[in-house]
């Protein structure tokens, strides 16, 4: 038989059997994948391709080992095209970083960019691991040099980034700095409330009550975003100010709820300042109005039952917990759900009034 002959059939085999693992990824069958392109290899050693698929393969079936073997050893070629000798280093990173060993893999990444300064994938994959390594300076400079090419995330990711390196620096006793990394956050998200609550409590440390009621009133009137704890922290703030600071708590709340009716962390807010100068019917009616809004919110069912029975109205105290106990006995995710849905037609409503 010819030599071209012979040629032929190899090619011929090569590519039954390319398409024989073509279909066994298709099929969710690796183990097919895995033997088409191990007859590849063992009629070819120097197929670099092939390797690389397997090494994938290997991979996508657990034998994290085995990928980084097939990877490292055609690391070590120098006859590979520069766009294959990539894929190779990005593969040995990606075993890497599979197999636990994230610093190998952050070394192996950041190699991958030496040479391909905008990769996307390893930008991604960097900035990942160096937020896991709660390293988040050096997961903001990945961020920055990949800025476009990690999708719309990339403001909020470098925001939390942001916010990261103000926490460590205040526990650091960097006060200073922590602080003029909040105000960055905010800057670069003006409607996400985190990094002014974080402001608010830097400067309520410094005892600049005024400063840190501020930042905390900007934060939940970005479209009722509060919660029940920073809530109690702009109650306190107001009742700091003695006179008729109270008074100008129980008025901003109100203000709010009228904006954000939706807002059930503020109603309970309010409900707690009438309970707690004895307006106990308005705050039960408060607390039933924001139920009615969200029957599946237990922060909100809770509260309404435990004044009720501190009033001794034991009997419609019972109907509120029955109704709870009801609500969840779909399972136990029922309540969640309901609670979520309750949200999601809260957003809706916000969205439909502002457009």
């Amino acid at each position: 038989m010819a030599r071209g002959e012979r040629d032929g059939g190899a090619g011929a085999r090569r590519e039954a059997r390319l398409r024989a693992a073509l279909q066994g990824f298709a099929d969710g069958d690796l183990a097919g994948a895995e033997a088409a392109l191990a007859g590849i290899v063992r009629e070819d050693s120097d197929d670099a391709q092939a390797y690389l698929a397997l090494a994938r393969t290997y991979r996508a079936r657990g034998e994290v080992g085995r990928a980084l073997r097939i990877h490292q050893n055609l690391a070590l070629r120098r006859d590979l095209p520069r766009e294959l000798d990539l894929r190779v280093r990005l593969g040995l990173a990606g075993d890497l970083r599979a197999g636990g060993y994230r610093e190998r893999a952050i070394a192996a990444y950041r190699e991958v960019l030496a040479h391909d300064p905008r990769n996307g994938e390893a930008l991604a994959a960097l900035v990942a691991l160096c937020e896991e390594a709660g390293d988040p300076a050096a997961a903001l400079g990945a961020v920055r040099k990949a800025r476009g090419w990690l999708g719309r995330g990339d403001a909020a990711l470098e925001t939390r980034l942001v916010i990261a390196q103000a926490r460590a620096a205040h526990e650091a006793g960097r006060s200073r700095e922590a602080r003029g990394l909040a105000r960055r956050a905010a800057k670069l998200a003006p409607h996400d409330p985190a990094p002014r609550v974080l402001l608010g409590d830097l400067e309520a440390e410094r005892g600049r009550g005024g400063a840190a009621l501020a930042a905390w009133s900007a934060a939940v009137g970005l479209a009722g975003a509060g919660d029940d704890a920073l809530w109690e922290r702009i109650r306190s703030a107001h009742a700091a100010k003695g006179g008729r600071g109270s008074d100008a708590g129980e008025a901003f709340v109100r203000t709010h709820l009228a904006a954000h009716p939706d807002d059930r962390a503020a109603a309970r807010a309010l409900a707690r300042v009438l309970a707690g100068r004895g307006e106990v019917d308005e705050a039960l009616r408060v607390l039933r109005e924001a139920l009615a809004r969200a029957p599946g919110d237990a922060r909100t069912r809770a509260q309404l039952g435990r004044l009720l029975r501190d009033e001794r109205r034991d009997a419609e105290a019972l109907a509120v917990f029955d109704e709870w106990i009801a609500r969840a006995a779909g399972g136990p995710d029922r309540e969640r759900r309901a609670a979520d849905d309750d949200d999601g037609r809260a957003r809706s409503g916000d969205e439909e009034a502002s457009g």
